[in-house]
């Protein structure tokens, strides 16, 4: 292995390690402190979901942009109380 190949490995191993400290000191919360910070922002607006509903919802927002097909009105897959 020459000087170059040695210094890009290097190089490399040193920007994941520091990507992945910075990642782990600035992620965000927890998945379920996550949800509860989105339960409660909706019940302020007045929007109170069933635990299933909720569920879906966050599911859903977990895949946008994942989907190639939209529904012309999601708001319908959701029954607000």
């Amino acid at each position: 292995m020459n000087n170059k190949t040695g210094l890009a490995i290097a190089a490399l191993l040193g920007g994941a390690l520091i990507g992945g400290t910075l990642g782990l000191l600035f992620a965000p919360d927890t998945g379920e402190r996550q949800r509860r910070k989105i339960k409660v922002a909706l019940e302020r607006h007045g929007i109170k979901l069933a635990k299933e509903e909720f569920n879906k919802l966050v599911d859903e927002l977990k895949n946008i942009g994942k989907k190639d097909d939209i529904d012309e009105d999601p708001a319908a897959d959701y029954d607000v109380e």
